[in-house]
């Protein structure tokens, strides 16, 4: 259980999605309360950080809406 707890520490630092989503298929057990805790606090701040990855992205996506829009727009009048 401590390496899985040291990896999750690991990838929620470096934000390294690709493992988190590995370690995501792991079903975390432990009989130690301070092992359960910490792992209950790691999940939750993988949880925020995707979670804010998944508002960049769609903040991104409106953007290149937004642009593709007025190219669309400007390239049918000609300006483009």
């Amino acid at each position: 259980m401590r390496e899985y707890l040291s990896q999750l520490k690991l990838a929620v630092i470096n934000q390294d999605f690709k493992k988190l989503e590995e370690l995501a298929d792991f079903e975390f057990k432990s009989d130690k309360q301070e092992e359960v805790a910490e792992a209950h606090a790691l999940i939750g701040e993988a949880i925020k950080i995707l979670s804010e990855q998944k508002n960049k992205t769609f903040e991104a996506m409106q953007s290149l809406k937004k642009m593709r829009s007025y190219a669309d727009e400007y390239s049918n009048k000609g300006y483009l």
